[in-house]
C-alpha cells in the first residue's frame, strides 16, 4: 500500500492577499521569475482568480504533460513533480505527498486552469529565487507533515465518489457493477442506447483512477469492444461499445448497498 502522508499548508501572506484583491478588476497579471516576465490571462470564478498552468510552465521554463482527454496536466521541475486534475482540489506532489486546495483547477480553452492565490504558494516553495506576481512576492507555502499516514484509499474517498466497476456473466445476458462511496438517487444516473453503444451518465460523479483502467479490462469480457470514460464538470459518462445484438438493457440502483448495476439482456 502507498503511503500518503497530508500537508497542511499556509497559502499566502497578507500582502499576497492584497494582491489578489487589487487584481480582481483586472483581465492580465504580471507573473514574473528571475529575468523572465509574462503577461498572463487572468479569469475570476466565485471571486477567485484563475491562470492557466501553461502559462506558469512558459515562465519557469519547466517541463509540462497533458492528458486532455482525462483532464490531467504534470508539472516537473527538475526531479519533483506535480499533479494536477480539473474539477479537482488536491496537488499530487512526487507520487507520494496530497495537498489540498480550497478551491479546485478548471478546464478551459483544452488547458488547465489554477487558483493562483492557492497553487503559486505551493509552487514557489520548490524553486530556488523568488516568484513574482502582480509586483507582489510570493510567499512559499510552509508545510507541517503530520505524523500518522494514511492510506491512498482514504486520501481519494475525499474526492472521488465512484470506487470501482466490475462485471459478471449472468444466465440470460451479463452485469455491469459500478460501486459508489455516496447513495445516489435515480434522478441523477440516466442510460440510454445508441445502435451498438451503451451510455450510463451519473450526475456529480467522480470517478477514481482506478475506474478508467477496470473500464479498459472491461474489453476482456467478451461482450464489449471499447468502454470509455468522459468526466465533464458536473456529471461523468461511461460509454460502452457493445461486440453482440443485446434485447435490452435496464438500470437498478441499489442506493443502500452504493451500487449502481447495468443489465444487459441478451438476445
Amino acid at each position: 500500500m502507498i503511503m500518503l502522508r497530508p500537508i497542511y499548508i499556509m497559502l499566502f501572506s497578507t500582502v499576497f492577499l492584497a494582491a489578489q484583491t487589487e487584481m480582481s478588476a483586472q483581465t492580465k497579471s504580471i507573473i514574473k521569475y528571475q529575468e523572465r516576465e509574462k503577461q498572463t490571462t487572468v479569469v475570476m470564478e466565485n471571486g477567485k482568480a484563475f491562470i492557466p498552468v501553461r502559462d506558469i510552465v512558459s515562465i519557469l521554463n519547466c517541463k509540462i504533460f497533458e492528458n486532455p482527454e482525462k483532464k490531467k496536466t504534470v508539472l516537473t521541475i527538475d526531479s519533483r513533480t506535480l499533479k494536477l486534475t480539473a474539477f479537482s482540489p488536491f496537488i499530487v506532489m512526487d507520487d507520494k505527498d496530497v495537498i489540498q486546495m480550497a478551491d479546485a483547477a478548471v478546464w478551459r480553452e483544452q488547458s488547465l486552469w489554477i487558483p493562483a492565490a492557492e497553487f503559486l504558494p505551493v509552487i514557489s516553495r520548490l524553486l530556488p529565487g523568488p516568484l513574482q506576481w502582480n509586483g507582489q512576492t510570493v510567499i512559499a507555502a510552509k508545510e507541517t507533515a503530520d505524523k500518522q499516514t494514511i492510506s491512498k484509499d482514504s486520501v481519494l474517498s475525499e474526492r472521488y465518489n465512484l470506487r470501482s466497476v466490475a462485471w459478471s456473466k449472468k444466465r440470460n445476458g451479463y452485469l455491469i457493477t459500478l460501486s459508489t462511496e455516496k447513495e445516489f438517487q435515480q434522478e441523477e444516473l440516466a442510460v440510454w442506447r445508441n445502435k451498438q453503444w451503451l451510455y450510463l451518465t451519473v450526475s456529480g460523479g467522480l470517478p477514481a483512477p482506478n475506474v478508467s483502467s477496470e473500464m479498459n479490462e472491461l474489453t476482456r469480457s467478451g461482450f464489449i469492444r471499447k468502454a470509455l470514460v468522459f468526466q465533464h464538470q458536473k456529471s461523468v459518462q461511461l460509454s460502452f461499445q457493445l461486440i453482440p445484438e443485446i434485447e435490452g438493457h435496464e438500470l437498478m440502483n441499489e442506493s443502500s448497498r452504493k451500487q449502481i448495476h447495468l443489465v444487459i439482456r441478451r438476445r
